[in-house]
């Protein structure tokens, strides 16, 4: 099932890259940082770590997306 998922995510950004949304980096890395983030993301919720009720899909595809920079 990771496997597909990955493939799924890494179609998505192949996608992008090929519409000169995203940089071109490798499409499956780029998904696979995406699922290793959200996987994170779910055992710092399962585990109830200070902050993690502020924790949501819209800010880890924000920091993706955007960094992690204040200043651009």
């Amino acid at each position: 099932m990771y496997g597909e998922l990955l493939s799924l995510i890494g179609k998505i950004f192949e996608g992008g890259v090929n519409k000169k949304i995203f940089k071109k980096y490798p499409p499956v890395l780029m998904g696979a940082l995406v699922m290793t983030s959200m996987l994170t993301v779910a055992k710092y919720k399962q585990m109830n770590r200070p902050g993690a009720h502020s924790v949501t899909t819209d800010m880890i595809a924000d920091i993706f997306m955007n960094g992690i920079n204040f200043n651009k």
